[in-house]
């Protein structure tokens, strides 16, 4: 198993919808999921904890069938997509091999008070008989620790473009009432599921992108940090909340910014990452309003549904009696069409949807390593100013100054060169899967939908008072 067999996942199909004739009880929508040794099992759409781990093969397409009054009726769901590309080009190296491959199990993560802990299981590859495995718990302090740790083992301006770290997930209630009112409107009786399938996701990728980055990927933290049960001692991370140190650093990134570079290359780069900024974070912001739009009318067909299969009491006439029957139905018909906008939610957030959170940041850490190597290069034409001036008595000092501030110029730049080539074959490869898979998934539950409402809308057709 390399690194590619671990991240690569499945679109996979099930059945277990309502039947719309006589049933009006409404089953789970099941999905194919995955056992801890990476074999295809069913598990429960509705339990969160049950959420399908990108532990898998290659791509493929099943269908479990699933009979319940209907003949084949399924809703498609595509489990987390980790598309980015497995081999990496070493910085000044050959090619660089991921040593473990890693996933995050969400059935088994847990709340401690205020920090979450994660389930991490590890294979060491290549895998072969000699394959080891290793499962170990990890908060999220731990990988705050961990990023802290790698983005402090190179040397400063080294031209690295550090994989993003996802943010720290909110388990204060009143956090997720806010992010529910601000997400769905302060109106909205619906709730939003939980989040913690897509932090063990945003967790493992960011695991995959350090594993197979040829800079960080070879660190010796990584036996510690996947293979011991106990975590690295933990270092103070230093935040700063002086005001005068904040408005100094925004002042200098202000100044960076602006700075005209030297060389052409590098100035697109700097104003493509600006652009390409502002338009993916407007891309993935617009793809989640989306997602809380149907999430809103989930929550009103829910309720249209609970109204129409409410059951009148007492005597009733015949006709009462039929339009009772009929509105059934017409509850099932909505109550099929809320289930697979939900899988369509689920399916959204998976593929393109947490893509385009990934690349958002990612292009946002590029952007942070050309202003570290703007600021590398405001350094060295400083350097060159200082030794015109200097005196003859301060002259071999300047020059030394000089020196070491071109040599560290220089390093950066040929660094940043080969990322950024790198960073960029990672992005398009990425999001090209994310796209392809978001289609795949699109195409699969809005099949699935037309065949529930079809057969939905022959009852009702047929329907006789």
């Amino acid at each position: 198993m390399d690194q590619q067999d671990v991240d690569d996942d499945q679109v996979v199909s099930s059945g277990g919808l309502p039947a719309s004739s006589t049933n009006n009880n409404m089953s789970t929508i099941n999905i194919d999921g995955q056992d801890d040794e990476g074999h295809l099992n069913s598990v429960n759409l509705k339990d969160d904890s049950h959420r399908p781990d990108s532990l898998g093969a290659s791509m493929e397409t099943k269908n479990s069938g699933g009979q319940r009054g209907r003949s084949h009726d399924s809703i498609s769901s595509a489990s987390n997509i980790s598309s980015t590309s497995s081999t990496s080009t070493s910085v000044g190296e050959g090619p660089f091999r991921a040593r473990f491959g890693t996933k995050v199990i969400t059935q088994t993560m847990t709340r401690n008070g205020e920090s979450p802990t994660y389930t991490l299981q590890t294979k060491s590859l290549p895998e072969d008989d000699s394959s080891r495995q290793w499962t170990v718990e990890r908060n999220y302090d731990d990988f705050e620790q961990l990023h802290h740790f790698l983005s402090t083992s190179v040397q400063p301006g080294h031209g690295l473009i550090m994989p993003p770290i996802p943010d720290e997930p909110y388990v204060n209630p009143n956090f997720a009432t806010e992010k529910n009112r601000s997400q769905l409107g302060p109106e909205s009786r619906s709730l939003l599921s939980d989040d913690r399938f897509k932090d063990c996701w945003y967790l493992q990728d960011y695991l995959r992108l350090l594993l197979n980055h040829p800079a960080f990927g070879h660190n010796n933290i990584w036996e510690h940090f996947l293979c011991e049960k106990q975590p690295p001692a933990k270092a103070k991370i230093k935040k700063s909340s002086n005001i005068i140190v904040k408005l100094s650093e925004n002042f200098d990134q202000k100044t960076k910014i602006s700075h005209k570079d030297c060389e052409e290359y590098f100035q697109n780069e700097k104003d493509w990452s600006s652009i390409y900024l502002n338009r993916i974070r407007q891309a993935s912001e617009g793809f989640t309003s989306i997602i809380n739009a149907r999430s809103k009318l989930c929550g009103v067909l829910s309720h249209l549904s609970t109204a129409l299969n409410l059951t009148a009491t007492g005597n009733l006439s015949n006709s009462t009696r039929n339009l009772t029957k009929f509105s059934k139905l017409f509850s099932i018909a909505i109550d099929d069409y809320r289930r697979g906008l939900e899988v369509m939610n689920y399916n959204d957030e998976i593929t393109l949807g947490s893509s385009l959170n990934l690349w958002t940041r990612y292009v946002d850490g590029e952007k942070e390593m050309l202003l570290q190597r703007t600021g590398l290069l405001i350094d060295y034409e400083k350097s060159n100013r200082n030794l015109d001036k200097a005196k003859p008595n301060k002259k071999e000092a300047a020059v030394r100054s000089k020196l070491d501030a071109e040599k560290l110029f220089e390093d950066c730049s040929d660094i940043a060169r080969q990322e950024i080539k790198r960073f960029h074959n990672e992005r398009k490869n990425s999001l090209e899967m994310a796209i392809k898979k978001y289609r795949d998934a699109q195409l699969l539950v809005n099949r699935d939908i037309l065949q529930l409402l079809l057969i939905s809308y022959e009852n009702i057709r047929q329907y006789q008072f």
